[in-house]
């Protein structure tokens, strides 16, 4: 089942382009952060330990970045298929 939802995702963010597939990670993250708030605390807190020069405020700004940054990963490593079979010497150097 999961496996299933995994390919079907993978197959919808190979249909969409680049920048459209990388705004809705930007939103999976969004949801995944800011929504379910999965570990949202933890992150809070181990931000403002590292980070004890900032404020809150800008505590929180990192973390919804991070959040749609995570959420972009996702999309592109869903794309890798589309990236490596159309323009996998474009986008991947060894």
């Amino acid at each position: 089942m999961i496996l299933f939802l995994l390919k079907a995702l993978s197959r919808f963010f190979c249909v969409l382009p680049l920048p459209i597939a990388l705004s809705a990670g930007r939103g999976l993250g969004f949801l995944y952060g800011r929504v379910f708030r999965y570990h949202h605390s933890d992150a809070i807190e181990n931000a403002t330990r590292c980070l004890p020069h900032l404020g809150p405020r800008e505590i929180k700004q990192i973390i919804n970045r991070m959040y749609a940054n995570l959420g972009m990963n996702v999309a592109e490593a869903l794309r890798i298929s589309k990236i490596a079979e159309n323009h996998g010497e474009k986008y991947i150097s060894i």
